[in-house]
């Protein structure tokens, strides 16, 4: 190879340097101009649709059950009324495995395997971020199992709720009736929108006579919570409508 052949052309290669440097300006102009239009869309146009999605994810509504009213003769005494009791509620939008929560809490025998099925029927036809009773009247010992893994759990939590109370014991029961779970066909009749954080309704007798006044309206609460869905403060509520 000649000597002519080795010099290089620095003209030449100027021009090609600054050919890749304009393209290479236009491309970083491109992209920075994509990310201000994107942040634009982001915190102007779009800023309150994210301030009110970002609002749901730390607000939680809970629905707050009304007390099922008394029943009483006609000397005042009562027939039916409501004891203090402890369950366990779960709340769909803060479950990531609904089906595997409801086996673990069967494993820990606080379910029963043949309920898992209408459990979980149940769960799918409320609103996700209900609060759905899975196990009524935990004794103290259930209380204790749960709570030493309550960790394995989100979304699943204790709560104290009243519970219905016969002091007449089965005696009463031709008459005054007894409440149970509510089931599909009772779903076509009832205002689900007033059993919000109950299962229970009236089956017979006089439970279910007058079960219109004795369920009363469900009331709600705001709840604000902390990133692990945990309630740190409340910020609103609606009282329930107590009956009669």
């Amino acid at each position: 190879m000649s000597r002519s052949d080795r010099i290089k052309d620095h003209h030449a290669e100027q021009q090609l340097f600054e050919q890749r440097a304009v393209v290479a300006a236009v491309i970083m102009l491109v992209a920075l101009g994509s990310v201000i239009a994107r942040l634009v869309w982001l915190q102007v146009v779009r800023y309150d649709y994210f301030a009110d999605l970002s609002q749901g994810n730390r607000i939680k509504i809970e629905p707050i059950p009304p007390n099922r009213g008394l029943i009483l003769d006609r000397n005042g005494l009562p027939l039916a009324t409501n004891a203090p009791s402890y369950q366990l509620e779960l709340t769909r939008e803060q479950v990531e495995d609904v089906g595997a929560t409801l086996a673990g809490l069967s494993a820990l025998g606080l379910l029963d395997n043949v309920d898992i099925p209408s459990l979980r029927k149940d769960i799918r036809g409320r609103r996700s971020f209900e609060a759905v009773p899975v196990r009524l009247q935990l004794t103290e010992e259930e209380l204790a199992r749960f709570a030493a893994r309550r960790h394995n759990f989100p979304g699943v939590e204790i709560r104290p709720r009243l519970t219905r109370y016969y002091p007449l014991g089965p005696s009463s029961v031709h008459a005054i009736g007894y409440v149970g779970a509510i089931s599909e066909d009772d779903k076509k009749t009832l205002n689900m929108d007033d059993y919000a954080g109950t299962t229970l309704t009236g089956k017979s007798g006089v439970e279910r006579a007058y079960e219109s006044e004795l369920q009363g309206r469900a009331g709600y609460q705001e709840l604000l919570v902390n990133a692990q869905g945990r309630s740190v403060e409340r910020i609103g509520d609606q009282a329930a409508q107590l009956t009669r």
